[in-house]
């Protein structure tokens, strides 16, 4: 087998270091380093963003989602922990994610058909209905769940320390239970 030869050291990439400087600042709110960050990084958050979820129009909407909850947290980015582009990146693939999991959800499926999660054919309860077995939970299970479905975050963010992984799992289970045996079509 051919060995390689070692590669050469050319120190640090200078954009990597601009885009890390341009965060930086961006997180002590100036707008301008978000500019140029958002110059050099929109085509490529906007190219996996589409990829991941396949509308041009839904990829622009996410892309600007994206640098908007960049802008916002920003302030949080530690040069130490990884480059820029991986920090942004992440934060994109994140939204697309989410964006295409929706547009999935949200589309129209038909009667009977097979539920990915778990191949199994059943008929889905009317929305009022959801929404009464939702209206039916108690405050903090309605609010974790508000929360971590209808605002996009996760369950670590739903409630106390304590109850974190309890209390959504808690009001998944109660829901579960309030719409076991409802018929789509009576619902």
């Amino acid at each position: 087998m051919r060995r390689r030869p070692p590669l050469a050291a050319t120190g640090p990439d200078p954009r990597l270091d601009a885009e890390a400087g341009w965060l930086t600042r961006a997180g002590s709110g100036d707008a301008a380093a978000f500019a140029d960050l958002y110059d050099v990084m929109s085509s490529r958050v906007y190219g996996t963003v589409l990829v991941l979820v396949g509308d041009p129009v839904q990829a622009e909407e996410t892309t600007l989602a994206v640098f908007l909850d960049v802008w916002r947290t920003s302030a949080s980015f530690d040069p130490g922990r990884g480059s820029a582009a991986s920090w942004v990146m992440t934060i994109a693939h994140r939204h697309a994610v989410l964006c295409a999991r929706a547009r999935r959800d949200d589309g129209p499926r038909p009667r009977g058909s097979a539920d990915t999660a778990s191949g199994t054919t059943a008929p889905r309860p009317r929305r009022s209905t959801v929404v009464a077995a939702l209206d039916e939970l108690p405050a903090a299970q309605r609010h974790a769940v508000d929360l971590a479905w209808f605002d996009g975050h996760p369950s670590a963010d739903t409630a106390p320390p304590e109850h974190r992984p309890a209390l959504l799992r808690s009001a998944l289970l109660a829901l579960r239970d309030r719409l076991a045996g409802v018929d789509a079509e009576s619902a």
